[in-house]
């Protein structure tokens, strides 16, 4: 949803799961707690086949320090 999160400080960590296909207009915007944005790329056992980030979606999000996009069943480290 658009402005899902905005602004929210609470958590340092995302964990976007292969069933969700789009992010929102700034979804996450302004969320300055947050370090760590994990997708995951699986898309086994899905029917998503692709992820829409919208406009401003991950925005002025100044201390995130790894985004990783791996299987979630994957020990596999692809940092991007």
């Amino acid at each position: 949803n658009d402005y899902a999160f905005k602004g929210n400080t609470a958590s340092a960590r995302i964990t976007i799961p292969a069933t969700v296909e789009s992010i929102g207009v700034n979804a996450f915007y302004d969320c300055d707690n947050y370090v760590s944005i994990d997708v995951d790329s699986s898309k086994v056992n899905s029917s998503v086949t692709s992820l829409e980030i919208k406009d401003g979606a991950f925005g002025n999000m100044d201390s995130v320090k790894t985004v990783n996009f791996e299987p979630s069943d994957s020990s596999k480290d692809n940092r991007v």
